[in-house]
């Protein structure tokens, strides 16, 4: 590999099992008893992971980075001391595919092999039946085929396997997390708890000054929403369009990054060749998604994009005027997208879309502005109890949804009173919040 990979001292917290021979990461569990529990597995990850790293260094090798199986902390699983399971491996191939393998013994022959997934933020599991030959001890595997949809370099998958032998004994594994990560390049990391942030066109400096901007987006949000993070934020940083493309099945050319928010994925076109006011305004706005996603979420949560938009544009490190003018602008001359347009998909029409994005932003700055952080806080909570947008605004601010966007209107200059709500076209977001390739360069 050409570039080394930084090693970090929370190396040994995360517990990751950093192993590429030929492509295939190897994850032995060992014998499960039913004593065995997570505490034990993870004491013997972190020996392993000691030696290795040892025989890395005395040996001059490097260790990829890879997919990371990391035990949840969602229980051990339930033991059974008839079956019992020998190693599970990962053989990861993205953006293709990736085969998950177990290999197992019982007292009985085992008549059935079962393999769940999910990715992160997912509410449901789903459930694959895997073929094997049935016997005393037995090899299966899943390959799960990506090579025709776009999953985002870095996704966390969870799984776990229950076997179950012909006397009806069912063992199951506990919940692990490995992620899927794209192999393809000689990455360059740079991480803490929180941020992961992967570059491999640039230097050091290069990746430390993406790393400083996230660093300090993510506290000024955390500061001033007095909220954390459930989950880490990884910001992979692809070179050119072609390599970005690479993992997608489909992407327009004009998306220049896209923010996977459940995930706690952004993917970004980003080089050394990029201008610092573009890391300035890209990597803050990405990192505000992700961040806002995780204090807005919750199984029953549906927001508007408008804020959604309007909350990662607040926290960009650019200057808000020249935006906040133009939205004054379009009020004065009746030329406003009504907020109830812009809650799904902002549309395909560039004039539309940048309209759309500079009235999410004035949004905001009218909310806060009006309400405070504090309001903003008490709508995030009644989103997240599954109110819609119209009861959240009643029982946060007591107004109607209509009069909400009056009072916004009238707070840009042009005096307007509440207006029947318009009727809505249903529209369909994309899963990946895209970036445009280019944005308007901000006023100094």
């Amino acid at each position: 590999m050409a570039h080394q990979i930084e090693r970090y001292s929370d190396f040994m917290k995360y517990r990751m099992l950093d192993i590429i021979f030929s492509g295939i990461l190897l994850f032995t569990v060992g014998a499960c008893s039913p004593n065995l529990t997570v505490v034990d597995t993870a004491a013997t990850e972190r020996a392993l992971v000691a030696s290795l790293t040892a025989l890395a260094e005395d040996t001059g090798r490097e260790l990829p980075l890879v997919a990371t199986p990391i035990p949840s902390e969602e229980g051990v699983g339930s033991r059974n001391a008839d079956i019992e399971i020998v190693s599970i491996d990962v053989e990861n191939n993205y953006p293709n595919s990736i085969t998950f393998e177990v290999v197992a013994t019982s007292k009985n022959p085992l008549r059935r092999v079962a393999f769940f997934y999910w990715l992160q933020g997912q509410d449901s599991r789903n459930l694959e039946t895997v073929e094997f030959v049935s016997g005393d001890e037995i090899t299966a595997s899943y390959t799960w085929d990506t090579a025709r949809i776009t999953v985002a370099p870095s996704t966390p998958i969870y799984f776990s396997w229950e076997l179950e032998d012909e006397s009806g004994n069912i063992f199951v594994s506990a919940d692990t997390l490995v992620y899927y990560d794209d192999l393809r390049f000689a990455w360059k990391e740079i991480r803490d708890d929180e941020i992961i942030v992967r570059w491999y066109d640039g230097d050091q400096d290069f990746g430390g000054s993406i790393f400083s901007a996230a660093r300090e987006s993510l506290d000024r949000m955390k500061s001033e929403t007095g909220a954390e993070l459930e989950f880490p934020i990884f910001v992979i940083l692809y070179a050119n369009s072609t390599d970005f493309a690479s993992w997608h099945y489909y992407v327009e050319d004009w998306v220049g990054g896209q923010a996977f928010t459940p995930l706690g994925v952004t993917t970004q076109i980003l080089s050394p060749q990029h201008g610092s006011s573009w890391i300035t305004e890209v990597i803050p706005h990405e990192i505000a998604h992700l961040f806002f996603y995780q204090q807005i979420q919750s199984n029953l949560a549906s927001w508007p994009s408008w804020m959604d938009e309007g909350f990662a544009q607040y926290y960009e490190f650019t200057g808000k005027n020249q935006v906040l003018n133009r939205v004054e602008q379009a009020a004065r001359n009746g030329e406003l997208t009504p907020l109830r347009y812009i809650g799904g998909s902002f549309g395909h029409d560039p004039e539309e879309v940048r309209l759309a994005y500079d009235e999410s932003l004035s949004v905001i700055v009218f909310l806060l502005e009006t309400w405070g952080k504090q309001g903003l806080q008490a709508l995030i909570d009644e989103i997240r109890t599954g109110a819609t947008i119209s009861v959240a605004l009643s029982e946060a601010f007591s107004v109607t949804f209509e009069e909400f966007e009056a009072l916004w209107i009238t707070w840009l200059g042009t005096p307007a009173t509440p207006r029947p709500s318009p009727t809505m076209i249903p529209t369909f977001g994309v899963i990946g919040m895209p970036t445009p390739v280019t944005r308007e360069t901000p006023s100094p």
